[in-house]
């Protein structure tokens, strides 16, 4: 919020105050500048922001030196004094077991995560580069949840120069060790915490693998894996030139792990989701790769026409929450498809909240076949070079990594690029835009502090229930006082349980005003039959209901209540879900959404507890092949119908539903055929013939379709 917002506020705040008879000098805050003094003068969360400057300090050209090599760079940071299931931890636990003189100490390791963001284009090209911080010993959904368990570390400096410099081999290295010096310097009070002497003596050339020693033109071929020690015996014995032409290292950088002697920057580099599988092998390369494939086999005009209905296909899917779609369809090869299937498989697999051996191999599976089926795109010529790409080689390190840290889902790059919204972008549009960082720090203090004093407020119970909540029991309590003195306290008590009722109650609908609204006239004898089978839920003797007359079936015409929406939870750790793994979700039967179109959500319905995943739900479709379908991985259902083809319907108990459903279209049943333009998301559920459950909608359908 603006502070000529805040101002507006605390009139209206003084407003309320003198209409209500009260004095206007009694509203907590005068202005803007009073909020600010009391959150500055809180003293939880008092972590102030201190800076460093860094300059270049080799030497300088005899002429006219550029300006980088003049300029200082300030570096802005906060000083912090104070994954646990992986074996990464426990070896570095007995590592700390064997000295006597940290008996008694706990293992805190700290994650850092960094990326550069910009906040504005078009006006000045303003970027920033903040560096993030958290620690291992917080539990992952707790991290996830975004309860303030990542915190901004500090801004490292973004060195510029003119164009003719930008590739100036000084530079460059300038650049590099400007960013390994200011995070040496940023966590220098991490040092005295580090004990046993060991060093790291460089860094690793651009596409050559950190963890292993693979060369960058086979990066899956054989290749060893990396360690401290066998790039120190390097160092001390071949030249710069073949340790970054032979082996990948940078040996005239610093990095700066050298002052920790803890820290094998072989080991410590967490998996990045974001930007090695999402962003890098989904979006830079398989999307990319299929846009390569139509141009190359088609004209550009028939390509652009496959593009637009490969658009209209996506458009045509069903809506829902956080949607992901799965390219299906004749368009591509059918070993395109199964690419694709791998790769999500691997996707969803390493996202799981927990792993054991037998999801790490299911992991290792994934990568097998997405490797066996992506030759499919050096067979048409889209990749003539292979696969040796740092992105995709990564995926094979996912099975180790997860051993050592645990789940990735907690340690994936969007957790702090989450965080650029509120410690940057949001900072930033709140400053004045003019010398913006140091206005930015104060705001995000600020930030910290109000997060902390909730916590405090919260704990005190400060902040039970809401504002109506302590206004009403505020009133009651006066009230009462004056009931006491009040002779006309029964005809106050009259006039307050009169208030409670006044104006019109709107009443229920009976089933035969309900049935029209609906469009069901069959509505009634569904309601029967339900009934029937309540009432005979545990006699397994019983018909079933629609097996009997609907004469004996129970009557019913007392009043029922329409709605069209209801809340399902499930546990769904995977997921964006509150720190006890719970997720809510709600699905809607509405015949107007939006002012658009009807919006009918599908659902899987428990029919048998006992089986496991998916075979054990219902969505009133029926399985056409009893396994998923080979090419896709998934389901392929069709509508149940009566003999007469007419839609099976049925009444069923709100606790049988256990959460939504994602259907898509088959959009093979049209072959090469490009889909009408009037199927649109709202329809396409009645247009097609056939549909695939979308186990890749989010990870707990995906858990499901696990069996």
């Amino acid at each position: 919020m603006s502070g000529g917002d805040i101002n507006a506020l605390v009139d209206l705040w003084r407003a309320s105050f003198i209409k209500n008879g009260l004095a206007d000098e009694d509203v907590p805050f005068a202005n803007k500048d009073d909020l600010y003094r009391v959150i500055d003068s809180t003293s939880s969360s008092d972590v102030p922001w201190e800076s460093f400057s860094l300059s270049y300090n080799g030497e300088l050209p005899k002429e006219d030196p550029p300006e980088w090599m003049k300029q200082e760079f300030d570096v802005w940071f906060r000083k912090y004094k104070d994954f646990m299931s992986g074996e990464w931890a426990w070896k570095q636990a007995n590592k700390i077991s064997v000295d006597p003189t940290t008996h008694g100490s706990s293992f805190v390791p700290v994650i850092l995560g960094s990326d550069k963001t910009t906040v504005s284009v078009a006006t000045g090209q303003n970027e920033y580069y903040p560096v993030y911080i958290s620690i291992g010993n917080i539990h992952n959904n707790v991290r996830r949840a975004h309860r303030n368990a990542v915190a901004l570390l500090g801004f490292l400096a973004i060195p510029k120069t003119e164009k003719k410099y930008a590739n100036d081999i000084k530079f460059r290295k300038f650049h590099r060790q400007l960013f390994h010096t200011s995070l040496a310097r940023i966590l220098q009070d991490l040092k005295p915490g580090m004990l046993v002497p060991e060093a790291l003596l460089a860094c690793i050339v651009q596409g050559w693998c950190p963890r292993c020693i693979a060369w960058p033109n086979n990066l899956d071929g054989r290749g060893g894996r990396r360690s401290e020690d066998h790039t120190e015996v390097l160092a001390n014995f071949l030249s710069p030139v073949v340790l970054w032409d032979q082996y990948g290292i940078v040996s005239d950088i610093v990095p700066f792990t050298h002052d920790f002697p803890r820290a094998n920057i072989h080991e410590i580099l967490a998996p990045d989701l974001l930007h090695q599988v999402i962003k890098g092998t989904f979006k830079d390369h398989l999307v990319t790769w299929v846009e390569d494939y139509l141009h190359l086999t088609y004209s550009k005009k028939r390509a652009d026409e496959i593009s637009d209905d490969i658009d209209r296909r996506i458009a045509a899917v069903p809506s829902f929450p956080g949607l992901r779609r799965f390219p299906q369809g004749r368009h591509v090869p059918p070993d395109i498809i199964c690419t694709f299937q791998a790769f999500l498989d691997f996707c969803y697999l390493v996202r799981h909240d927990t792993h054991s051996d037998s999801t790490i191999q299911k992991v290792q599976d994934a990568v097998k076949d997405f490797h066996h089926s992506r030759t499919i795109f050096e067979t048409l010529g889209v990749r003539p070079t292979g696969f040796s790409l740092p992105q995709q080689h990564s995926l094979q390190h996912y099975p180790w990594l997860i051993r050592m840290f645990g789940s990735p889902n907690s340690l994936c790059l969007s957790i702090t690029e989450s965080r650029h919204i509120t410690a940057v972008k949001e900072a930033w549009r709140r400053s004045s835009r003019f010398e913006a960082l140091g206005q930015m720090l104060l705001i995000n203090q600020r930030l910290d502090k109000l997060a902390v004093s909730r916590v405090d407020f919260t704990a005190r119970g400060m902040l039970s229930g809401s504002i109506l909540d302590y206004v009403k029991n505020y009133h009651n309590d006066a009230m009462e006082a004056t009931r006491a003195l009040d002779t006309r306290a029964e005809h106050h008590n009259t006039e307050d349980n009169n208030n409670g009722d006044s104006g019109p109650v709107p009443g229920p609908l009976t089933p035969g005003y309900v049935k029209p609204s609906l469009n069901q006239p069959c509505l009634v004898e569904l309601l029967r039959r339900f009934l029937y089978s309540q009432a005979h839920m545990n006699d397994h003797d019983a018909p079933s209901a629609f097996n009997i007359p609907l004469h004996q079936c129970p009557m019913f015409n007392s009043r029922v209540v329409a709605t069209h929406s209801a809340v399902a939870y499930f546990y769904a750790p995977s997921d964006c879900s509150g720190i006890g793994g719970m997720r809510r979700e709600t699905i809607r039967a509405t015949p107007l959404w939006r002012k658009h179109a009807a919006h009918y959500n599908c659902a899987f319905v428990e029919r048998d507890p006992s089986i496991p995943g998916i075979r054990g739900l219902d969505v009133w479709f029926s399985h056409i092949l009893d396994e998923p379908d080979e090419l896709t991985g998934l389901w392929k259902v069709q509508p149940d119908t009566n003999d007469d083809g007419s839609p099976s319907l049925e009444i069923i108990h709100l606790d049988c539903i256990f959460r939504s459903a994602h259907l898509m279209p088959v959009f093979g049943d049209y072959g090469h055929r490009f889909i009408p333009s009037d199927i649109d998301f709202t329809n396409s559920l009645d247009k097609f013939p056939t549909f695939y459950i979308n186990k890749y909608i989010d990870h707990h359908a995906f858990g499901l379709s696990q069996g």
